[in-house]
């Protein structure tokens, strides 16, 4: 099974779909995320052993020993392609995310897990193979929007596969971050 750890959204969701609104008002065609997909990649697995998902959930447990953290989205972006462009909302690679992310994936490495080399840019894809139409201006990608923040509380382990045709995460396991606070 295809596995990844992401944050996921909540209270944001309706500014996130406006924010695929936008994209899609300024462009001629292009694939969108749907609502129940937009998140921020952690660590991606890739193709995973069902029997692995135990060892997978104690790296997540060992790795919210950390406060909820905020989240803040900060413009829209975009990867070029010849094919169209790969349109994201921008993270701030904060600090506690940051944090976050290098424990999560230094967890996962001990454990035996190959995962991805490059650089942790925390995004939130908008958009595949967008291609924007004549009249947009290709230098104000980063379209006007009010910066947003969400709380996030939890990790999530997802599932990607195909139903129907439609690309669909499916929660496999959550792991809730401890205030350290309390």
């Amino acid at each position: 099974m295809r596995l990844f750890i992401a944050l996921v959204f909540e209270q944001s969701m309706e500014k996130l779909i406006g924010l695929i609104h936008q994209v899609k008002q300024n462009s001629t065609k292009g694939s969108f995320t749907r609502q129940e997909n937009l998140h921020v990649t952690l660590a991606f697995l890739g193709e995973t052993n069902a029997e692995k998902i135990d060892l997978i959930k104690a790296c997540m447990d060992t790795s919210c020993l950390s406060d909820p953290l905020i989240l803040t989205v900060k413009g829209i972006d975009r990867f070029h392609s010849v094919t169209g462009d790969l349109v994201f909302a921008s993270v701030n690679p904060s600090k506690d995310l940051l944090d976050l992310q290098i424990c999560l994936e230094s967890e996962l490495r001990k454990s035996g897990f190959p995962l991805e080399q490059r650089t942790f840019r925390p995004h939130i894809t908008l958009g595949r193979n967008v291609v924007f139409s004549e009249s947009f201006d290709k230098a104000k990608t980063k379209m006007e929007f009010e910066e947003l923040n969400e709380r996030i509380e939890k990790l999530v382990l997802m599932k990607s596969e195909r139903i129907g045709g439609k690309l669909t995460y499916t929660p496999v396991y959550e792991a809730k971050l401890r205030d350290m606070t309390a």
